[in-house]
């Protein structure tokens, strides 16, 4: 097996900053404490240089003005909570630098300031700037817009008292009465959730949350329609129950990913802790750490097998992180946080496999102008369509 399948993206960033001469205190220590824990991956990392020596993408990378780079990345990238699972850690040092995996060729892209300028023509015409926002629908059907205007607010009703401490977190402040309310994402959009038993829930883009604001008991029962990362507190007698279109998934205490949109494959991963998950009449299947349960459209078996889960959970700290994905997917995902529409004007882009990370936060013409220097494709933007065809 080779050092690609398991090095981080953000651990090979700071190894191309060392290698460069240009890794910063910070950044050694960051290299050194990840071999720490880690024991053996040196070779991995070796193989990785020596990769990039061949290619000679060191020598091009030299003259990037990393200092800068990062200069900008402190101040514009969001500070950890205490609340997010440890496996982020290192996405804290995670540059505006891109790895995409053409053939057989390792090639490093970096979106210095001076060269996104020449993506200006996308900007034009896609929204720059992500905002926070959700809808909280309340038992007595009012709709109230979560947003950054709204955050320190409290909103009551039906015994229930909602405090959004953040721009993109509510949780129950008091709660007298169970009712059940509605967690609404739009695209482009994301949202943090604590419920009542103190369990957390990042609501991805274009997805549902069902919850009552207090939970029976014998059980902890959620609707979810779309995606979303629990962390959930311990409660040996009161099982917590996630229901989606597809699956059904059972814990008592852990941190899972849920992926399951309507008319595409339902995944459920888990990060620590265990799962059941079971489908239709089919039998449940029991998940440990590092295992996903898949259900493809149309099929009627779950398929479990273990993954990187860095793969499926790092948007909850605004990472795009893809490995060999093909390129309807990744544009299948990238519709959703940046709402916009990908249209695919030849049937071979659909098939283009890229590997890669790079900032959700980032605007999305930085994601255009990427792939644009890494795939054979022409892209067009027009009135919130993005359109890529194969180059002549």
């Amino acid at each position: 097996m080779n050092a690609r399948n398991y090095l981080p993206e953000d651990i090979i960033k700071l190894i191309i900053s060392r290698e460069t001469g240009q890794a910063s205190n910070q950044e050694e220590a960051a290299i050194k404490e990840y071999l720490e824990q880690h024991p053996g991956s040196e070779e991995e990392i070796q193989e990785y240089v020596d990769i990039m020596r061949r290619a000679g993408t060191l020598r091009s990378l030299k003259r990037i003005n990393t200092q800068e780079s990062w200069a900008r990345i402190e101040e514009k990238t969001r500070s950890v909570s205490q609340n997010n699972p440890p496996v982020y850690r290192w996405l804290k040092y995670a540059a505006v630098m891109i790895p995409f995996v053409i053939g057989l060729g390792l090639i490093y892209l970096h979106l210095s300031h001076e060269r996104a300028k020449e993506a200006a023509h996308h900007a034009e015409v896609m929204s720059a700037e992500r905002k926070p926002s959700a809808t909280l629908v309340l038992s007595s059907g009012e709709s109230l817009l979560l947003d950054d205007m709204t955050t320190g607010q409290f909103f009551e009703e039906e015994g229930v008292k909602i405090h959004q401490d953040q721009s993109d977190r509510i949780r129950l402040a008091e709660v007298t009465a169970s009712v059940m309310h509605s967690l609404r994402v739009p695209r482009g959009g994301e949202y943090q959730m604590v419920l009542s038993d103190g369990t957390t829930v990042w609501v991805n883009s274009e997805s549902q949350l069902d919850y009552p604001t207090l939970f029976d008991q014998e059980q902890r029962m959620v609707s979810l329609e779309g995606e979303a990362y629990f962390e959930v507190t311990p409660d040996d007698d009161r099982p917590f129950i996630v229901k989606t279109p597809d699956m059904q998934i059972t814990v008592k205490g852990t941190s899972f990913n849920i992926h399951n949109y309507m008319d595409h494959t339902a995944e459920a991963t888990v990060v620590s802790g265990s799962i059941a998950v079971s489908a239709g009449d089919m039998p449940s299947v029991e998940l440990a750490p590092g295992q996903q349960a898949r259900l493809l459209q149309g099929k009627q078996e779950l398929d479990v097998h273990e993954v990187d889960v860095n793969l499926y959970i790092s948007w909850v700290e605004g990472m795009f992180r893809f490995r060999n994905m093909p390129l309807d997917e990744l544009a299948y995902r990238v519709q959703r946080w940046y709402d916009v529409d990908i249209d695919f004007l030849d049937h071979e882009v659909a098939g283009i496999r890229l590997t890669g990370a790079m900032e959700k936060e980032r605007p999305v013409e930085y994601l255009i102008y990427l792939i644009e220097r890494s795939a054979p494709l022409d892209i067009t933007v027009a009135n919130n369509t993005i359109r890529m065809r194969m180059s002549e």
